[in-house]
């Protein structure tokens, strides 16, 4: 079954709360405090908080869903100039979540392409994410997909954990 990117409207929300929990329990239970972990994990929050981010967007942000078959099950948020302080105007890969149950389908792999090609279209060279210090596996992802730690960035916690800040050129993209 082929994977399908779409824009998120407004009627994605309760399925883009169900993707980042179960994506947030799978990858965060050894990250996280659990106190923590249950309180990001609250899906009515999560809904309400997709539902009122994709009404009124950030500027220059886009959130795509990926959706095997009818269901989706993995999303993708870019942003045209990132948050970062000491890069203004850098794009930013926001988030990038797969529902465990399509982990290994080639979804994060589309999504991620997918992004760069955004963009990429922000006639920007390079772009930004942050990644949690210790998760490793998504570490592994990005390092496979031609990103690298950015060893002088500034430290930015998130929940009470430290991030990295990873940077990648914005090239050519494989298919």
């Amino acid at each position: 079954m082929a994977v399908v990117l779409e824009p998120a409207g407004p009627s994605d929300a309760a399925a883009l709360a169900e993707i980042q929990v179960a994506a947030w329990l799978r990858a965060y239970q050894d990250v996280l405090d659990p106190l923590e972990l249950a309180e990001r994990t609250d899906v009515e929050a999560r809904r309400e908080a997709w539902a009122t981010a994709l009404r009124t967007p950030a500027t220059g942000e886009a959130t795509v869903v990926a959706r095997l078959g009818p269901r989706a099950v993995g999303l993708c948020v870019v942003r045209e100039a990132g948050t970062e302080p000491d890069l203004p105007g850098v794009p930013e890969l926001r988030a990038l979540y797969v529902h465990p149950v399509a982990q290994g389908a080639g979804v994060g792999g589309a999504l991620h392409d997918d992004a760069l090609r955004r963009l990429a279209g922000a006639r920007a060279v390079e772009a930004t994410l942050r990644v949690f210090s210790a998760n490793w596996a998504a570490r592994r992802f990005w390092a496979g997909r031609g990103w690298s730690q950015d060893q002088g960035a500034p430290p930015l916690e998130t929940a009470g954990v430290a991030t990295e800040r990873w940077r990648r050129p914005l090239g050519p993209v494989s298919a």
